[in-house]
């Protein structure tokens, strides 16, 4: 059987959660006999196959993308003939989708279900109105307008849909604010009807689309796993392993008053928090020894770039702030056995996030904003971690100090960490295969 695996973004392009997530499930459904290749929209490269790595990818460039109309979705973009290609020369039988962004969304599920494929969807990264309660009423409108063709009332949500399909420019987006979320939110109603099944990552999505009336036989929770090779055995935790990220490796015998290392690992964007983080180690009092190491890649993206700044104004003006750069996946267990916690600030609500998962891999606990996937590996993992009430700095500055004033707590937290078992994506493939076998 022959897995056609895409996304709308891929390495070197873009390092993230979802693309070590699919490069990984490539990895090992192809353990599992099947015949896989992963497809990714592309901005950087040519269309058509490239090596990344030692695995051949297939891409399809939407950098001239630039008219409003299928950037909205109102119309497909020119690469998806590029798209339809690779699907059928590839004589696939399944077709999997991890994206739901320009250049791999509605217009492409679709002509892989007019190729004859069965489809799958997997939502890692959900946009906002899949996620909040007050847009059930919204939902309820998009339902009553699904032909756009058939007048039926001159409701606001139907005149803002109109807006956003029909006027270019600031003053569409601006009248089309609304229609925009019913919109997205057809599309995705409509994937349910194209796809065998829908995969979500966390419970709590799954909730935020049953309570939106999403068909709920078509949803299948499926947690994200890490790479399987990356799993250390209990014993091998315990094992020290030669930095060569830092200078200095903390001790581990947690004494009181010690040096408590923290990392953060991830982008340098609003939503993950980093700015909650070095605010709360700038409010700390000097005879609090603690040390926040900050590693991701440099953001290219102009917002992030400012936030990026922003973060290094608070490096430069407290030096128990570190930054260094972005950590390469062989390199995750010399991050890992150097610091003490990992923070995971989030004020989005994170679906994973898989870097828990890395971190509880290598016996390292979590401190973490109490909200979506990060309050469910709490769950999960009871005792390897503690949540923090989100966007809220003074919280984090007193569960850090306490942390520091008890080391015993700090110790119990890693004596669960240690004896954790995360899933592996070899767990994630079983799932996937069992799915695709069940197709009659």
């Amino acid at each position: 059987m022959r897995v056609a695996l895409s996304t709308g973004w891929f390495f070197p392009e873009r390092t993230g959660g979802t693309e070590v997530y699919v490069d990984s499930l490539a990895d090992e459904l192809t353990r599992l006999g099947y015949g896989v290749e992963i497809g990714t929209a592309t901005t950087a490269f040519a269309s058509g196959y490239s090596n990344f790595a030692g695995r051949r990818v297939y891409r399809w460039n939407v950098a001239n993308e630039n008219d409003w109309r299928v950037i909205r979705g109102v119309q497909p973009p020119q690469s998806l003939e590029v798209f339809r290609s690779w699907l059928q020369e590839g004589n696939f039988h399944i077709y999997h989708q991890h994206s739901w962004t320009m250049g791999c969304w509605a217009h492409e599920l679709k002509a892989a279900r007019q190729l004859g494929l069965r489809c799958f969807l997997t939502i890692h990264l959900p946009d906002r109105i899949f996620t909040c309660g007050r847009h059930m009423e919204r939902v309820r409108v998009a339902r009553r307008f699904e032909n756009f063709s058939e007048f039926r009332a001159l409701t606001p949500e139907y005149l803002s849909c109109i807006a956003y399909r029909s006027i270019p420019g600031k003053l569409g987006t601006l009248l089309g604010l609304v229609g925009r979320e019913i919109i997205l939110w057809q599309a995705l109603a409509e994937a349910a009807e194209l796809c065998e099944k829908v995969i979500v990552v966390s419970r709590w999505l799954r909730e935020a689309l049953v309570l939106n009336k999403y068909p709920q036989e078509k949803l299948v929770v499926s947690r994200q796993g890490i790479e399987t090779g990356s799993v250390p055995s209990c014993t091998d935790r315990l094992e020290r392993i030669s930095p060569n990220l830092f200078i200095k490796e903390p001790e581990k015998n947690f004494a009181k008053n010690r040096p408590i290392t923290i990392g953060y690992l991830g982008r340098f964007t609003p939503i993950k928090g980093v700015d909650l983080l070095c605010e709360a180690i700038a409010r700390l009092p000097a005879r609090i020894d603690v040390r926040l190491v900050l590693a991701g890649p440099q953001p290219v993206d102009s917002l992030d770039c400012k936030y990026y700044h922003r973060v290094k104004n608070y490096i430069a003006l407290d030096s128990r702030i570190s930054l260094y750069g972005p950590v390469q996946r062989g390199d995750l267990g010399s991050f890992f056995t150097q610091i003490d916690l990992l923070a995971v600030p989030s004020r989005c609500l994170e679906t994973g996030p898989l870097v828990i998962m890395e971190s509880l891999a290598f016996g390292v606990p979590f401190l973490g904003s109490d909200r979506g996937g990060i309050r469910e590996c709490w769950e999960d993992f009871p005792g390897c971690g503690l949540l923090v009430p989100p966007d809220n700095v003074e919280a984090w500055v007193n569960v850090i100090k306490k942390l520091y004033e008890t080391p015993d707590a700090l110790k119990k937290l890693r004596d669960a960490a240690i004896q954790s078992k995360p899933r592996s994506m070899r767990d994630v493939a079983q799932e996937m295969a069992t799915l695709y076998n069940s197709l009659k």
